[in-house]
């Protein structure tokens, strides 16, 4: 097993064919420089893998307390949220989702529904640990969790988004991701990808990078690399700008076929570019903009 400090990755050649709106660049970027790997040593300390993980897994643990001044998770991490479902009278770990705006998770659909309609209840921790030694690391945000009935789940009619809306704000967090309709990206610019996945212990939010596949790509959907696994559904998919810019760039929805059988999960190796996320789009912005303006809660930040 590679050394979790260290973040040296093969080069890999990908194809440069259809792109849609994510296509590859012929200029310099705007932003002054590439996406880059959102993680680094200074940024977040990961914590010694504590369960086994497949070959061609890559997946890091993000710890509740990211260094040895036992400093508070730091964004973008706070922001993603263990998604949990109410199960034989108690809260399980469920999902993933992150926090846009202070009243509003991004999500996978299927997260959402139940049985031909919504959850009932789900209720949403930013950033939590449970596997952290103090109650305030195990669930840091401010107010620590909140539950959202399915009057307040919304869901795309044909695509595998919605947004739960918070019945308040929370006010830590205090950093939220900005989305943007289009990025343009080039083949081997890094994506990075965190949530809650079912093969690990419960309330464990783990991450990966790999850089973005341009053959695949669709207007509406994107492919990658990244190792993921049940319960990392609706996790952010997001690009770190050199000026230091978080864009959340899709949802992870789905992944390697197979995945997830008795605990398992396929890596993506396996399958190549099997797993996928929705997009975020301009339709996909002006949706979920319509959907805080229906209950009244602050939009997410465009740029």
């Amino acid at each position: 097993m590679s050394n979790p400090f260290t973040f040296e990755i093969e080069e890999t050649d990908f194809e440069t064919t259809e792109t849609g709106d994510f296509e590859v660049a012929p200029e310099e970027y705007p932003e002054s420089g590439p996406p880059e790997r959102e993680a680094t040593e200074e940024e977040v300390q990961y914590s010694i893998i504590i369960s086994p993980t497949s070959p061609g897994d890559g997946r890091v643990r993000v710890p509740a307390v990211t260094n040895s001044n036992l400093s508070s998770l730091k964004f973008p991490f706070n922001s993603i949220c263990l998604v949990e479902a109410w199960r034989n009278g108690k809260w399980i770990p469920w999902a993933s989702g992150n926090l846009i705006a202070p009243q509003v998770v991004l999500t996978a659909a299927h997260v959402l529904k139940a049985n031909g309609g919504l959850e009932p209840k789900l209720r949403f921790t930013p950033g939590a640990d449970f596997s952290a030694s103090s109650a305030a690391n195990k669930t840091p945000a401010a107010p620590k969790q909140m539950e959202v009935t399915s009057a307040r789940m919304k869901v795309h009619s044909s695509l595998d988004y919605g947004v739960a809306i918070l019945p308040q704000k929370f006010a830590k967090p205090g950093m939220f991701v900005s989305l943007k309709a289009s990025l343009v990206c080039k083949p081997k610019d890094y994506m990075n990808v965190a949530g809650y996945p079912g093969d690990k212990p419960g309330g464990t939010m783990w991450f990966h990078a790999e850089p973005v596949l341009v053959s695949g790509l669709s207007p509406t959907h994107l492919r990658y690399t990244m190792d993921t696994c049940p319960g990392h559904s609706g996790s952010p998919v997001w690009v770190k700008l050199p000026n230091g810019t978080r864009i959340q760039v899709g949802i992870h929805t789905s992944g390697a076929s197979g995945a997830g059988q008795k605990g398992r999960c396929n890596p993506p190796q396996a399958v190549p570019g099997q797993n996928t996320g929705v997009r975020v789009t301009a339709q996909l912005i002006q949706q979920v903009n319509a959907w805080c303006t229906q209950l009244g809660v602050q939009k997410p930040k465009v740029i």
